[in-house]
């Protein structure tokens, strides 16, 4: 049968983490046997480490798009990723002194305003890490839009998370954009992924594209890190 990968991000909603540098995760698998006997039960555990952070991260995934930016408000309280029960849970009660708490999630370019709850119900995951807010949504999400971006079609979620304490309000602005499986393109011998150089739903105000941006690509779990790009300036 081979060897079962499981794939999971840093930030998933089971992770334990220690001040955004240490992650931790720990799961049991009980996979079928000849129904003879009980099915036995491995346990898999892995811990990384991660750092430093930039101030904005975006993960696209085979069936998932996930945004991690940095929170310039001090000690934000955190919400649970899911109403009740588990490790989500847990995280989410673990309120800090400041009393910020958020409150909700404005969707671009719909407008659209959900409580958090309503966000989870949905099927998007938000939470607060030590350091920093992540929004994790399904690629077909209602709230998600197509868009061509300098000839390659992208999949973007933009949102605006409000947070408030008693008489003041803010905002953190995250947006992720990935590529759609129409950006990339296979022959026997080649790969070919489609990324444009200006990312502009990601930059919508900057007339020259980012200086400071890192692309990695992946296959099933390994980093090609010795890819040769070729750029083309749009």
């Amino acid at each position: 049968m081979g060897n079962a990968i499981f794939f999971a991000s840093l930030q998933n909603c089971f992770s334990q983490t220690m001040d955004d540098k240490m992650f931790s995760l720990v799961m049991q698998f009980r996979l079928p046997g000849n129904h003879m006997t009980e099915d036995p039960v491995y346990r898999v555990g892995k811990t990384c480490s991660y750092t430093p952070w930039t101030s904005r991260e975006i993960l696209c995934d085979r069936n998932y798009m996930e945004v991690s930016v940095r929170r310039t408000l001090p000690d934000i309280q955190t919400v649970p990723e899911q109403p009740t029960g588990g490790p989500k849970a847990r995280r989410g009660a673990e309120a800090v002194a400041s009393g910020y708490k958020m409150t909700a999630v404005v969707f671009s370019p719909s407008k659209k305003v959900m409580n958090v709850d309503e966000v989870q119900r949905k099927g998007y995951a938000i939470a607060n890490t030590p350091t920093r807010l992540v929004l994790r949504s399904p690629h077909n999400a209602e709230e998600t839009y197509l868009q061509n971006v300098a000839g390659v079609p992208m999949r973007v979620l933009s949102t605006s998370t409000f947070f408030e304490q008693k008489w003041l309000v803010t905002r953190v602005d995250a947006t992720a954009v990935c590529p759609t499986p129409g950006a990339v393109a296979f022959t026997p011998e080649v790969i070919t992924w489609y990324m444009p150089k200006h990312i502009d739903p990601l930059f919508p105000l900057m007339p020259s594209p980012c200086w400071r941006c890192t692309w990695e690509l992946t296959l099933r779990g390994w980093t090609l890190r010795k890819w040769l790009p070729e750029t083309t300036r749009f």
